[in-house]
């Protein structure tokens, strides 16, 4: 078979060895056994897409035991964590206690504490049910 990575200066034809071949494919397949493992929802990850993931798992199906972990992701260095984390809880609350996801650290970290005393209160006001009736707006 003739192919034009194989042909040799004077255009003659050169065959690959096979022990080449065979280091090639057992390459290839050692690469591909040593992919990433898919992305799981684990709000204690050290990866955030997978705490992300856990966050938009709470958001379709919310659970109360979810929301210290909600709280803890106010606090997380990406915004956009930071606001998803936000919504949900004003989802689940109808409130804001304060909190900004764009705001000065000091004053997110305020508005962070009020929803820690929140939840170490009793976290009352929390409504789990009927949240896919919530207005997405």
């Amino acid at each position: 078979m003739y192919h034009p990575l194989m042909a040799g200066t004077a255009g003659r034809i050169r065959r690959v060895s096979a022990p080449l071949t065979c280091i090639g494919l057992l390459t290839l397949a050692l690469l591909a056994s040593c992919a990433a493992p898919e992305p799981r929802a684990d709000w204690n990850s050290d990866d955030p897409s997978e705490r992300i993931m856990a966050l938009e798992q709470s958001m379709r199906s919310p659970r109360r035991a979810d929301v210290p972990h909600v709280i803890a992701m106010l606090d997380s260095a990406d915004p956009a964590a930071r606001m998803l984390a936000a919504r949900h809880l004003e989802r689940l609350t109808g409130e804001t206690r304060g909190y900004d996801h764009a705001a000065n650290v000091w004053e997110r970290e305020e508005a962070i504490d009020r929803w820690v005393a929140w939840w170490n209160e009793g976290g009352t006001g929390l409504r789990l049910e009927g949240l896919s009736d919530l207005d997405e707006s």
